[in-house]
């Protein structure tokens, strides 16, 4: 068996959110916008990303 090998995501990642839409991500995301995407029922207001 080979071990498995890193997936590279290029600029970010594909995301899947729990309403069935599927978005990229890009890597400059900030990371409190990424928490707040993490978080659910927060009342915190996103923008665009």
């Amino acid at each position: 068996m080979q071990p498995a090998q890193p997936v590279a995501h290029p600029g970010g990642a594909q995301v899947a959110f729990a309403d069935g839409s599927v978005r990229f991500l890009n890597e400059d995301l900030e990371l409190q916008t990424f928490y707040n995407l993490s978080n659910r029922d927060d009342g915190q207001t996103l923008g665009e990303y």
